[in-house]
């Protein structure tokens, strides 16, 4: 059976508790409520192993290699409706423009619309 919150999962049957990132750096200042509370279920489970979170990465992730936003404009620009296809382009890329992750979030609105992009040759 597991427990989980936005910062720790605790793991009954493996004995864990998986802490976010995040969540390890806010425990580390004592008194702090995150270190409280860290405290607190270190001494209500106390022999549980607490541990850091790591990303689990897929072999199979399709990295979608060369994908800058030159390459996204300049396949928009190949399209039948491309004026109104790079008014589009310049409005999400302006919308998220002061976000973190702005290029992920472009990308994923990229392709999201254009997912045929990988059949067209731009080198020419």
């Amino acid at each position: 059976m597991k427990k989980t919150t936005s910062n720790y999962i605790i793991n009954h049957e493996d004995k864990t508790i998986t802490i976010t990132k995040d969540y390890a750096k806010r425990s580390s200042v004592p008194g702090s409520k995150e270190f409280r509370e860290l405290a607190k279920l270190h001494n209500t489970f106390a022999d549980y192993d607490i541990q850091r979170r790591t990303a689990v990465i897929k072999a199979d992730k399709n990295t979608h290699n060369g994908l800058t936003l030159a390459f996204m404009e300049k396949y928009i620009s190949t399209l039948s409706n491309s004026e109104e296809a790079l008014k589009e382009f310049e409005a999400v890329k302006a919308y998220y423009k002061d976000s973190n992750a702005y290029y992920g979030k472009v990308k994923a609105w990229f392709l999201a619309n254009h997912n045929d992009y990988e059949n067209v040759d731009l080198a020419a």
